[in-house]
């Protein structure tokens, strides 16, 4: 009995180390228990230029953030790829692939600064409901790619598939 159980859980190691389809993704994980939320991100093991870097509130109605992130976007300027403001709203971009759908927004705002407008999140926005209605200024028919936002704060979450 013991032979054939040991051949059988070689069998199938070796089954499923030769079926092995690995993936370089992002991931991320909330957590809330008892009132305390803990949030988790990762970011692709295949970037080695990985930031962290703390921003300073501008004036009394911002707050202050931490982001990280590895794309390099300019000298010395990371495009975030997730961060926590002073208030506990934290954000992380999970992308995937999305054929062009060339739809064009009236009346909403271009992204001309991809580092500013996804700062700004944090920097201006408190709550998940101030997220989605900043999200939602903008047109994102120019990106291939959906951005899926989770938000955190106090508990609460969104997760914005953000393809007009």
């Amino acid at each position: 009995m013991n032979i054939i159980y040991t051949i059988s859980a070689l069998l199938i190691s070796c089954f499923l180390i030769c079926c092995n389809q690995s993936a370089k993704a992002c991931s991320m994980y909330k957590v809330t228990v008892d009132g305390k939320t803990m949030v988790g991100c990762n970011q692709d093991a295949w970037r080695t230029t990985t930031s962290i870097w703390f921003e300073k509130s501008t004036n009394e109605t911002e707050y202050g953030a931490c982001f990280t992130g590895s794309r390099e976007v300019g000298p010395n300027e990371f495009a975030p790829q997730s961060g926590m403001n002073e208030e506990g709203l934290v954000f992380s971009r999970l992308v995937a692939y999305h054929p062009n759908k060339n739809l064009q927004q009236i009346e909403k705002k271009t992204i001309t600064n991809e580092v500013e407008y996804l700062t700004d999140i944090l920097h201006k926005c408190k709550t998940v409901e101030e997220v989605r209605r900043y999200i939602d200024r903008y047109d994102h028919s120019a990106n291939n790619v959906i951005y899926m936002i989770l938000i955190v704060g106090f508990g609460y979450w969104g997760l914005f598939d953000i393809l007009n």
